[in-house]
Order: C-alpha cells, then structure tokens, then sequence
C-alpha cells in the first residue's frame, strides 16, 4: 500500500504540474494573440503614416516649387525697379538739361 499511496501521490504532483503548466500556456497564447492584434494595428498605422509622410513630402516640393517661383519673380521686379530707377534718373536729367 505505500507504493500505491506514493505512486497516487506522484500522480497528483503531476497533475497539479500539468494543470499550472496549461495554465501558463493559455496565458503565453492569450498574450501571444495580444501582440499579434498590437502588431497588425501598428502596420496598419505605419501603412497610414508612410501615405501621410509621401502627401507632407509632396507639398513641401509643390512649396519649394511655389518659393523658387516668388523668388524668380521677386528677382525680375527688382531688375524692373533699376530699369525703372534708371528711366527715371533720365528723364530728371533731361528734363532739367531742356530747362536749362
């Protein structure tokens, strides 16, 4: 009888071993199912912030674009302003060599 009494009792170790280690498992899987959800969410918000980064790039090139414009256009009026200073500094000039 003590070999059946310690063999039972061998059995009920492992048993409560097996129970703790099932539970251990279907907590790893629970967690594990956890990081797969996290994992698909954080693609799908990277997806969406490689789109926003492509549309931000782009209008920083349609910006760059509109400023090399403004500065063009800047750089003509201000050849047109001395062109205009020039004309003007003649026509003092002549006006006041015909006054003369």
């Amino acid at each position: 009888e003590g070999l059946i009494g310690a063999g039972a009792s061998k059995l009920k170790q492992l048993d409560s071993s097996a129970a703790k280690e099932r539970h251990e498992v279907a907590k790893l899987l629970g967690e594990l199912a956890q990081l797969k959800a996290a994992k698909e969410e954080t693609e799908k918000l990277s997806g969406r912030l490689a789109k926003r980064i492509q549309a931000a790039e782009a209008d920083c090139q349609k910006l760059d674009e509109v400023q090399a414009e403004r500065d063009r256009a800047l750089s003509d009026l201000q050849e047109e302003r001395a062109r205009t200073d020039s004309l003007t500094s003649r026509i003092v000039r002549l006006e006041n060599e015909n006054l003369k």
